[in-house]
């Protein structure tokens, strides 16, 4: 019609909107029995694993924690989305005024007895993978009731804060590709971050002069994008003997660019900026108040390539401690299919005596994450202070430094 010219007149635009109005209009019957696979699939493209925090008048830590699993799609899949209401046996689908049909699961029981078994039975094999672990951690620390407490909403924090850096790696199925000869190409090259750090994503695109960044629709984060071929093609011959964690999709961009793979080495060498980065992006700088100390945390899925990571020699005078541990999403004494399980690997700078050296390395080696950045710049007046930790508070040595640090103490 277009290529008739016939777009152009009122008939022709009244054809193409009749054409429209019938495409997509749902499952068939058959297709609606394989929920199994279908949801997996349209889980990537319309919806999410949301971590919300919410200011609260009661409690302590005046924030509650919210978990909700949510997939969008269009009005007219409503009875789809009531199909899959009847088919999980929670959630709710309801149709917003935008004319989009919601189904969303909020309750953490929910969560734990049916939509994290589901998605651990049929895994998501796509970009989201990552959000699912997140949402099973933090599930994991509200099944806990560690949420009430100020270190476990900490910890929340740091997971919904975590980089998410990603080689997108998709099949081909644009009409120029024959069905029998369907490719892989790499779509795009992404690093994902929380606003607070989108200082960072700014630092990367103007150190590279390529790629934009963009706000992540309706939720706190940024995306730094690499999209145009010549530009994927500059990153992974630059990163090429760099990449040490996601190594399988660096592999086959590597591959589908006609690139040899280097290794990376793992032995992160005295000042390596390398590690500043993974701080950055993947890790924490912890007020230990119980440990009269702060600290640096780094904390990963354990596999063949965190498992190699050596920090020994990257911090003056210091080593972290490992810690390898089993984690689970499950509810102690809970049925086995609704678990999920997985090891983690920590590296922690908490020894008192490295405090300062931690402080030299990212003196050196800046942090972008301007949350992150303050805490190391505490270290030095802490070290001053800590000693006085069990001085009577108006004593000459625990003093505080300013009235304004204890205002209640004065008042009146």
């Amino acid at each position: 019609m277009i290529i008739g010219k016939e777009h152009l007149t009122l008939e022709g635009v009244n054809q193409i909107i009749s054409i429209k109005a019938v495409f997509n209009n749902g499952l068939s019957d058959d297709l609606m029995a394989l929920f199994p696979d279908i949801v997996p699939a349209i889980r990537p493209g319309e919806g999410c694993f949301m971590v919300k925090l919410i200011k609260s008048f009661s409690g302590k830590i005046r924030f509650q924690v919210q978990l909700s699993f949510v997939v969008t799609q269009h009005c007219r899949d409503v009875l789809l989305m009531k199909s899959l209401e009847s088919y999980l046996g929670c959630g709710k689908a309801s149709i917003t005024k935008r004319g989009e049909v919601v189904f969303e699961v909020r309750k953490l029981l929910d969560q734990t007895e049916k939509i994290i078994p589901f998605f651990s039975k049929y895994p998501i094999m796509a970009i989201k993978s990552r959000d699912f672990e997140d949402f099973c951690k933090v599930a994991n620390i509200m099944e806990q009731k560690k949420h009430l407490t100020e270190e476990g909403l900490n910890q929340i924090r740091d997971i919904r804060a975590d980089g998410d850096g990603n080689f997108d790696i998709r099949t081909d199925f644009s009409k120029t590709t024959h069905a029998k000869h369907k490719k892989k190409i790499l779509k795009q090259i992404r690093i994902k971050l929380h606003n607070r750090d989108i200082r960072i994503l700014s630092r990367i695109q103007d150190y590279l002069h390529i790629g934009r960044v963009r706000a992540d629709k309706n939720k706190p984060y940024s995306i730094y994008i690499v999209s145009t071929r010549e530009d994927m093609i500059y990153l992974v011959k630059h990163l090429n003997g760099l990449i040490r964690l996601k190594v399988p999709a660096f592999k086959e961009a590597c591959l589908l660019y006609n690139i040899d793979y280097k290794e990376a080495n793992y032995n992160i060498e005295l000042y390596d900026p390398y590690f500043s980065g993974l701080v950055d992006t993947d890790g924490s700088i912890v007020f230990n108040y119980a440990g009269n100390r702060i600290e640096c945390n780094l904390e990963f899925q354990h596999n063949e390539y965190t498992s190699k990571l050596n920090f020994d020699s990257t911090i003056l005078k210091s080593k972290p401690y490992i810690v390898t541990r089993k984690k689970s999403s499950a509810k102690a004494g809970s049925h086995t299919s609704s678990r999920r399980d997985f090891t983690s690997i920590a590296f922690k700078f908490q020894n008192v005596n490295s405090m300062l050296f931690i402080y030299d390395y990212f003196m050196r080696n800046r942090l972008y994450s301007n949350m992150k950045f303050y805490r190391v710049t505490q270290i030095k007046g802490f070290i001053e202070i800590r000693k006085y930790k069990n001085s009577p508070i108006f004593s000459l040595q625990g003093m505080p430094r300013r009235i304004s640090d204890y205002p209640d103490a004065f008042a009146g």
